[in-house]
């Protein structure tokens, strides 16, 4: 039941942004594989990422790849989804890292 609650909970928050585009961004590890996607309703971009990453680091690397998506296709207005609430927090802090991949989805996040 807490499934289905969730999953309407979801299609209204959807649902209230209304015309927005909807970008999906996933990251993955395993024992033998670390990587990470971004999905559109038509577009699917899938990438496998060196073995020695960490899920954070695939969690984030599939946000760039939704924010290139954004960028490469002039999207004016789109939402991008995904379930890793670290990766969100670094990418928006206002404090510097050293980390390459959030300081790369940082700079795309702030181009116009």
């Amino acid at each position: 039941m807490a499934s289905t609650v969730l999953q309407k909970e979801f299609e209204e928050l959807r649902n209230s942004f209304g015309a927005h585009t909807n970008l999906y961004a996933d990251g993955s590890k395993t024992v033998s594989v670390v990587s990470c996607a971004m999905a559109t309703g038509r577009v699917t971009w899938l990438h496998c990422l060196n073995i020695t990453m960490s899920v954070f680091t695939a969690e984030v690397y599939a946000i760039i790849l939704a924010l290139n998506y954004i960028l490469q296709n002039c999207t004016s207005s789109s939402v991008i989804y995904t379930d890793s609430l670290s990766s969100l927090q670094a990418i928006c802090s206002i404090y510097s890292t050293k980390n390459l991949v959030v300081r790369r989805a940082r700079s795309l996040a702030n181009t116009n």
